[in-house]
């Protein structure tokens, strides 16, 4: 939904979510939402950038010369290997089982009970959260709209354990995330049988009427920058940052992001001043993250220590700016 909401300020896309779209204004220029180009290289001179690519859909080798290139490519990003940019990583010790299901197909007691707020679930070091979306096409209407849950689920690196979870239904080992239809019903029934007992009734029926739900590792990664050859190239959103999503804070990264560009493209500030914000910006939505979950899934003496950390973090902000 959120991108055709992008689309229709983009390129006036007409859809479900946006079926009327503001009008072109005057000096808004031209645009063109290309599919199906896979960056190849970037080849950076004084003046501009060129962008290598192919055409998935005929296999042509193409290329694009630009003042100015976003990566905007998410976690996997392809513009920030591109670029070699340097990244921190690190496994957060947990991950996330998710799950997307029509709200007409639970009781209406359920609905009821996670309509209209933020709906949360603890258990002994795990917890579950789930909330009302749109379809994909952007319907919000009541009967129609989607229940999406996540559920934090500890797990340790390397173990057996993880091998099983991340083993899909073909035999094929994911690094990262097993797909949606992908994971066996059996890891699915033995981790949510564990959980079932110890939550309520409308959390219980979430996941007992989730057949196809999927599984991600939960990271930490920042890029020491976000601006690359004398600013012509910057990440943005999750390609320069991956967020835990305990915070909902992806959307908001980007949205920061893009607004202190258009200060840097008015020379309000200079690519190195907006490389060094957004990284602060991040530093701090990690580290309020790590407070999160371990309020959910850690310790005592782990919150205290993530609570210690964003302490010391703002008060080194503190002494910065004065």
């Amino acid at each position: 939904m959120w991108s055709n909401i992008l689309r229709a300020n983009f390129d006036g896309l007409a859809s479900t979510a946006c079926p009327n779209p503001p009008l072109a204004a005057e000096g808004d220029g031209s645009t063109a939402y290309l599919t199906g180009k896979r960056v190849t290289a970037l080849q950076y001179t004084t003046e501009t950038i060129t962008v290598n690519c192919v055409d998935i859909h005929g296999g042509r080798q193409e290329s694009m010369e630009a003042d100015l290139v976003i990566g905007a490519d998410g976690i996997h990003s392809t513009v920030r290997r591109l670029v070699d940019a340097p990244v921190t990583k690190q496994y957060a010790g947990y991950v996330a089982w998710r799950g997307t299901i029509p709200e007409n197909s639970v009781s209406k007691e359920t609905v009821e009970y996670l309509s209209d707020h933020l709906s949360l679930q603890f258990s002994k070091r795990t917890y579950l959260v789930c909330y009302i979306i749109p379809t994909d096409a952007g319907n919000f209407e009541p009967g129609k709209r989607l229940l999406n849950w996540v559920w934090y689920y500890n797990l340790a690196q390397d173990s057996a354990e993880m091998t099983d979870i991340f083993t899909d239904i073909t035999g094929k080992l994911h690094h990262n995330t097993v797909p949606r239809g992908f994971v066996r019903p059996e890891i699915w029934e033995q981790c949510r049988g564990e959980l079932l007992p110890r939550i309520s009734g409308p959390f219980r029926e979430l996941l007992q009427k989730t057949s196809n739900p999927f599984v991600t590792k939960i990271h930490d990664a920042i890029c020491t920058t976000a601006s690359f050859y004398d600013g012509k190239v910057v990440l943005v959103g999750d390609a320069f940052t991956t967020l835990r999503p305990h915070l909902g804070a992806a959307t908001e990264q980007a949205a920061f992001h893009s607004n202190m560009l258009e200060e840097v493209y008015h020379g309000k500030k200079t690519p190195e001043e907006w490389s060094f914000g957004v990284r602060r910006f991040a530093q701090r939505i990690i580290l309020l993250n790590k407070i999160i979950a371990e309020l959910g899934t850690g310790t005592t003496f782990s919150l205290l220590k993530s609570v210690l950390f964003y302490i010391v973090f703002l008060i080194k902000l503190r002494f910065k700016r004065n």
